[in-house]
């Protein structure tokens, strides 16, 4: 898709903005960033964290379902990294090999925030 300005959509899959608890570790340093997913596809992971990591950097990622704690694991590599502001970066993620299912994610995590937010009664009592 081609906007006015001349931008061309580069991405496969469309990107869904939810925020979910994310742990990246990278393998070689065994170094851990807690994050928030800023948004999520198939194959990519946009996150919001404290910490810069490198372009290239191979890590696996660990999303914790806020509904059961369920802990959905992938494999990815950084493409990019800015910084957000002074103390936060936006950080893309390539996911490798396993495509995780962006739509029942963003659906838990809506439906969990909902039942906190509305916690006198369960939304599907």
């Amino acid at each position: 898709m081609e906007a006015e300005s001349g931008f061309k959509e580069k991405r496969a899959y469309p990107r869904l903005n939810i925020s979910i608890p994310i742990s990246c570790i990278e393998p070689n340093s065994k170094t851990t960033v807690n994050a928030y997913t800023h948004d999520i596809s198939k194959q990519g992971i946009g996150i919001l964290c404290e910490k810069e990591l490198p372009q290239g950097a191979s890590l696996e990622v660990y999303i914790k379902m806020i509904d059961n704690g369920e802990i959905i694991s992938a494999k990815g590599t950084v493409v990019w990294s800015i910084a957000a502001n002074e103390n936060k970066f936006r950080i893309g993620i390539r996911l490798e090999d396993k495509q995780i299912e962006p739509i029942p994610l963003a659906l838990r995590t809506i439906r969990s925030q909902a039942n906190v937010r509305f916690s006198g009664r369960p939304l599907d009592a």
